[in-house]
């Protein structure tokens, strides 16, 4: 028995990304700096091509006195000893000078081991030999990427490529551009993350690393389905294929073969003089912007395509979506979040006031000042919108208090007063918390408070999140109930009466009748339904917004679009096609797709067809096709009673069980139904390890929830819903985590939608 493969893919992040023989060095800003990859050592001679890539021979370039010394370094440096092949790149200069095959190995090296200050240096010094030369020019955008340069970074690459000559585009381009690929994909471009994977796959068109990396920047979980599509330059309309600009712009699809990127956008700006208003042209130019991040120009070049009325109305709607999603600015506006600095005295009589306060829960233990201005707080609380509800029977969505900000306490200090620090968005939320705390602990304030803000929030992620503080004894039925009822509040009566600059700052149910606000409403709705927020992503109440705005839902398309390969289907589309009327074919087909780059929405609609045809049961079993549906299933017992059938149906087969019963453990983990968890677990050690990757699954599993420490010893289960008792946790998110969560990963500091 095999996962599903979009379940565990689907759950990681790019940065996670573990392939066999490499690791992504990652700097303390979490900037990329280079995938270390296992090196295999072949000696050198004379006859080869010199490291420092001058297109010479090693006995005609820097000389047959070094090869020595070159075996030597590459053979430490292969066998991973990397401060060594340092130090004896360093004794050879002192013995031959700097030489540029010397210069160009140590600043690989240095690159590869992170020590990017001492590789700026040796870089600089080869440049300083070798000016403008496309090696130097790539070791110095590596090094940019390294410390988190993203645009310089770009800029100098495309310098490398166009500084190159010939035909021949040395190995080591496609592993520069490998990098950057993983380097914009963790910084959230994936559509310039997979042009730079796409070229060095060009390069390389073998190498299974450079097609995971691709595969994974379809599967990040956060990712909106506008971004899972594949972005090519289109071709040009066969009614305009003869025209001088069609002509012309065939050359663009050459240069970008190369990786001249930034090349072929001056080249298209120059066809686009020729010919205003084509949207093919349109289109290329919104995609070299974004695949060269150019942050100020890329979104305002997909609302110049979004707007070209020559493009079907879906497909300007998906533009628009793209657009929506690149803007720079808050297309809702941001709320500030302030901190505000109460000076107190009696430190020890407020603390008390607090602790007994309804209005104040503690949070976990803080480690060190989050403001980095001292000792850590002596305590610290969330604030509560509402007095905390102690019995969950009398819990409604209208009582349940939200955690708003955070209150801390701070000690005396030698230069210092005692004193109370709040921080909230200034929403409301800011105000309400100044008000209560004044009151709480007026007799212990000294003086007015001081404030400051440390940042913004976006308001329209203020509107669609929230943060529960919930009674421990609410069941898993009632908490889907409380969703639910906030799901319809945040959209109906918060989101939806925001203004938004796409809407010329009109709210959508005030844009809803005008016509030239059309694009835009459809593609923040479109956004909306397709937002990786799982507290709304895919929920019906988006349609109760349509319906009370009168905005009809994406059309039904027909199953003949599958087989169109000239323009095909994007991700968005498949969710609305009539799976009904494909061929068996045609439905495998989108079902592969579907499953390559997690499109949930639309492998609900598939799988029951899979399921239903007893034609395709030979090529997807049936109990693989109950236990994907299970996954995909929000009902928790729909769920465990299809992850029964697929055992039945594995059974019948005569196919192990311990997959699915290690799916089934995971499943109830993530879902908080822990009541079954260790007779579970039991059951699957006991009698199924033997299974064909039944142990490496589970491991995985119990990794994932914490269960097995780095050391491989175990941890306690989660308690059952029915003894969890003063243990259960008692801050709630709709999606599962709390902002307790938060602040054990973080620094901290809680912040909304942060």
């Amino acid at each position: 028995m095999s996962f599903s493969p979009f379940v565990s893919a689907a759950r990681g992040r790019l940065t996670a990304i573990c392939l066999a023989g490499s690791r992504l060095i990652v700097d303390r800003r979490g900037s990329a700096i280079t995938p270390e990859a296992k090196v295999h050592y072949m000696e050198i001679d004379i006859y080869q091509q010199c490291p420092c890539q001058n297109g010479k021979k090693i006995k005609f370039c820097c000389g047959k006195d070094v090869v020595d010394d070159l075996n030597q370094i590459l053979q430490k440096n292969a066998a991973g000893q990397h401060d060594a092949a340092i130090t004896k790149l360093e004794s050879a200069m002192e013995k031959s000078g700097p030489r540029d095959c010397l210069l160009t190995l140590k600043t690989h090296i240095l690159i590869t081991t992170g020590k990017l200050a001492e590789a700026r240096e040796s870089n600089a010094l080869y440049l300083q030999n070798n000016p403008g030369h496309p090696t130097g020019l790539q070791h110095q955008a590596l090094i940019e990427l390294g410390e988190g340069n993203l645009a310089p970074a770009i800029s100098l690459l495309q310098d490398a490529m166009e500084a190159l000559t010939g035909d021949t585009i040395p190995s080591s381009v496609a592993n520069a551009f490998r990098i950057f690929a993983v380097g914009l994909a963790t910084q959230g471009n994936v559509l310039s993350a997979r042009a730079h994977v796409n070229f060095a796959g060009s390069l390389k068109p073998n190498d299974e690393q450079l097609k995971q990396i691709l595969f994974e920047t379809y599967r990040i979980p956060e990712l909106p389905m506008v971004l899972k599509r594949s972005y090519v330059l289109l071709p040009a309309a066969d009614d305009q294929k003869d025209e001088e600009w069609a002509q012309k712009y065939q050359s663009i699809f050459r240069v970008m073969e190369r990786g001249q990127f930034r090349k072929a956008l001056k080249g298209l700006r120059k066809i686009d003089q020729m010919a205003p208003g084509r949207p093919e042209i349109e289109w290329g130019l919104a995609l070299l912007h974004s695949i060269l991040h150019n942050r100020d120009e890329m979104a305002a070049a997909w609302h110049r395509y979004a707007a070209n009325e020559l493009v079907d109305h879906w497909d300007r709607v998906e533009a628009e979506a793209l657009a929506q999603l690149l803007e720079v600015e808050s297309a809702a506006g941001t709320a500030e979040i302030v901190r505000l600095t109460f000076d107190v005295d009696r430190m020890d009589e407020a603390a008390e006031v607090a602790v007994n306060s309804d209005r104040l829960i503690e949070s976990p233990h803080i480690a060190q000042d989050v403001f980095g201005e001292g000792p850590a707080p002596r305590a610290a609380y969330f604030f509560l919108d509402k007095p905390e509800v102690a019995d969950a029977e009398s819990l409604t969505p209208e009582n349940v208090p939200c955690v708003v900000g955070e209150v801390m306490f701070y000690g005396k200090q030698t230069d210092r007063e005692a004193r109370i620090e709040c921080v909230a968005p200034r929403n409301g939320s800011i105000e309400a918390v100044k008000s209560t705390v004044t009151e709480m602990f007026g007799e212990f304030i000294t003086a007015a408070p001081t404030e400051s803000v440390l940042g913004a929030a976006d308001l329209a992620g203020l509107a669609l999140t929230w943060n529960w503080h919930l009674p421990k004894a609410v069941n898993r039925k009632q908490h889907s109930e409380m969703v639910e009822a906030y799901r319809r509040k945040s959209v109906l009566e918060e989101w939806s009466h925001l203004k938004f600059a796409m809407l010329d700052g009109k709210s959508p149910r005030e844009a809803a009748g005008d016509a030239s606000l059309k694009v835009a409403l459809d593609a923040l709705l479109l956004n909306l339904e397709q937002s990786a927020d799982s507290q709304i992503a895919g929920k019906p109440i988006t349609q109760t917004l349509r319906e009370e705005l009168d905005i009809t839902r994406l059309p039904e398309v027909p199953g003949e679009s599958v087989e169109d390969n000239v323009n095909p289907i994007s991700p968005i589309r498949q969710q609305y096609l009539n799976f009904e009327t494909l061929t068996d074919m045609q439905l495998l087909r989108v079902h592969s797709e579907s499953i390559a780059i997690a499109n949930i929405v639309a492998l609900r609609k598939i799988v029951p067809q899979l399921i239903e045809r007893e034609s395709l049961h030979a090529q997807v079993p049936l109990d693989v096709s109950y236990s994907m549906l299970a996954e995909l299933t929000e009902d928790d017992d729909t769920a465990m009673e299809l992850l029964s059938k697929a055992r039945s149906i594995a059974k019948e087969r005569g196919q192990p069980i311990g997959g699915l019963l290690v799916l089934e453990f995971e499943q109830r983990l993530s879902r908080g139904m822990t009541e079954k968890l260790s007779p579970l677990l039991q059951r699957i050690q006991r009698y199924h390890m033997s299974e064909p990757n039944v142990e490496m699954h589970l491991a995985r599993v119990l990794h994932r929830f914490g269960l097995i420490d780095e050391q491989g010893r175990p941890r306690e289960l989660p308690a059952s819903e029915a003894s969890a008792g003063d243990d259960a946790p008692g801050l709630w998110t709709p999606d599962g985590g709390s902002p307790e969560e938060e602040k054990q990963e973080g620094s901290g500091l809680w912040l909304p939608d942060s």
